[in-house]
């Protein structure tokens, strides 16, 4: 059972995150003060310890915020395995032609002690999260535009996605996890 979640858990992280770093706790801006799809602007409160603001310099059009609660597929195919995940957000940020420049993932746990697992079992797969300055129960990565187009365009030749755009990579990651644009 526990091996079969962290395929799955694999397999939905991977295709959602593909990770490269972690560089973004300052404030940033946007043209447009948001995104109409999604409804989303502004700062996000993750914890009680810890806001997330737009990265500094980057200029999008469209910023889609995807919620994975605690119902969600991911969230409690982990609490099953042992792994004390409260909740994630995926934070992708597009130009005006929907086309991807950068996406952030959050992971929400417990407790620094099960953050420190979360990471362990990511790090064995070759991906790293960091925990976020300020709250150790908050994990984080990022994911350049140029490897977010890569993945959209390999999803759409799979058939996976209609169309290599961010809006349909939101629709087709939500619908497949469980998530819901706040």
């Amino acid at each position: 059972m526990k091996s079969r979640f962290l395929a799955l858990l694999l397999v939905l992280t991977m295709t959602a995150t593909m990770l490269t770093g972690c560089d973004l706790f300052t404030s940033g801006s946007n043209e447009n003060s948001g995104n109409e799809e999604s409804g989303s602007n502004g700062a996000i409160t993750l914890t009680d310890k810890y806001t997330f603001n737009d990265p500094e310099g980057l200029e999008y059009d469209k910023r889609y915020v995807s919620y994975f609660g605690p119902d969600t597929l991911v969230v409690s195919s982990a609490v099953s395995a042992g792994y004390g995940m409260k909740e994630t957000y995926s934070i992708l940020y597009a130009d005006a032609n929907d086309a991807p420049l950068k996406q952030v993932d959050f992971i929400i746990c417990n407790s620094e002690d099960d953050a420190s697992k979360v990471a362990e079992f990511y790090l064995a797969q070759g991906q790293t999260l960091t925990a976020v300055e300020g709250d150790p129960c908050v994990l984080t990565a990022t994911t350049e535009g140029e490897v977010l187009a890569a993945t959209l365009a390999s999803l759409q030749s799979m058939g996976g996605l209609s169309e290599a755009t961010a809006s349909a990579f939101v629709e087709w990651n939500n619908a497949n996890s469980g998530g819901v644009l706040k």
